[in-house]
């Protein structure tokens, strides 16, 4: 498929990098996809980012995952837990530039550890899942063999397929590292060498953060597999990003919510006039013939009706401005997104 040379576009930039893992052969992938990268780069006329002073500098969180093991050691595990939680949002931010990949993995199995003890499913949940979307084959090994846990992987990667699907909080920072983004991951236990190899490698290309094409490969050279890259269609560098919620036009005037939310504080401030009005009767009527005694029970009935009307209003003003509220939420809500256009192979 041929790439627009719109001569208006901007020079894009392309840069790669293999999902975290423990696998032994992690650093061959990484190496692999740089690779595909850079023959994508030259089909797109792009420039390729493989230099480290461009990317930034790696991330190091051993010290905090060392501070959060001598918490585990002393059964503090709410310590523990605050500690891995505060290393794993801050490698999410950038998962391209770990210094560790295979720590930052492990870190998610001893949270995950932590979480079985403190009764925390969902978390656990949670952290499993986004191993596996990083790595299909990943496993529990060493001193983190517990049967829950054996368990709770195995039923994450039943219930995310043999290829899960990447979200934007998977990618974090990275997503954005360059106009396109090439994402690397295996997708069986076999050893990824050289060459030969039974180990099969997924593709995954992101323009701007929105995914365009996927590409898996056992062998094959990289210009091959830069080529199942180029999606079908023909420029997709003024793609806008892919968001958690999609960008809604400029401008846009909620028109049942507005007349909603003027109503309500139209019967606030009727209401508010009414039981003000009420209150100085009240002590008008006092000031009078409140203290000579000569006022009867008639003679508060007026006072004593307008004040639960305004009462009554500023009830339902409260009700409407809800409404209002609720009404608002829902129009904003977003529509089932539509499911980008992609080449899987």
């Amino acid at each position: 498929a041929a790439i627009c040379p719109c001569a208006h576009a901007a020079p894009r930039t392309v840069t790669g990098f293999a999902l975290p893992s423990r696998r032994p052969d992690a650093a061959t992938i990484t190496e692999r996809v740089r690779k595909i990268a850079a023959q994508l780069s030259n089909r797109l006329s792009a420039v390729s980012i493989d230099d480290s002073q461009e990317l930034g500098r790696p991330i190091y969180l051993s010290h905090l995952m060392e501070r959060a093991q001598t918490f585990v050691a002393k059964a503090k595990l709410d310590e523990a837990a605050t500690t891995f939680d505060g290393a794993l949002s801050e490698g999410m931010h950038a998962i391209d530039r770990l210094a560790d990949p295979s720590g930052f993995i492990s870190a998610h199995i001893a949270r995950a550890a932590i979480a079985f003890a403190r009764n925390e499913p969902a978390r656990v949940g949670q952290l499993l899942d986004r191993v596996v979307r990083y790595d299909p084959t990943a496993s529990i090994s060493g001193d983190e063999q517990r049967p829950r846990m054996n368990a709770a992987l195995e039923a994450a990667k039943k219930r995310l397929g043999p290829r899960p699907t990447l979200t934007n909080e998977d990618l974090g920072d990275a997503c954005h590292t360059g106009d396109v983004v090439v994402v690397a991951r295996a997708l069986d236990p076999s050893a990824f060498g050289s060459s030969p190899s039974t180990g099969i490698l997924e593709y995954l290309r992101f323009d701007r953060c929105r995914l365009v094409a996927t590409a898996t490969s056992e062998r094959g050279d990289d210009a091959a597999v830069a080529a199942l890259l180029v999606p079908l269609m023909s420029d997709l560098s003024d793609a806008p990003p892919v968001n958690d919620q999609p960008v809604r036009p400029r401008g846009r005037i909620y028109k049942a919510p507005l007349v909603l939310g003027l109503s309500a504080l139209a019967l606030g401030i009727t209401g508010a006039g009414l039981s003000g009005w009420a209150h100085s009767e009240y002590n008008q009527l006092h000031d009078t013939c409140g203290n000579t005694g000569t006022c009867t029970v008639s003679s508060y009935d007026a006072a004593r009706s307008t004040s639960r009307a305004g009462y009554a209003l500023i009830g339902l003003s409260g009700a409407t401005f809800a409404s209002a509220l609720i009404v608002w939420l829902v129009e904003r809500r977003p529509n089932h997104p539509v499911a980008p256009s992609a080449r899987s192979r």
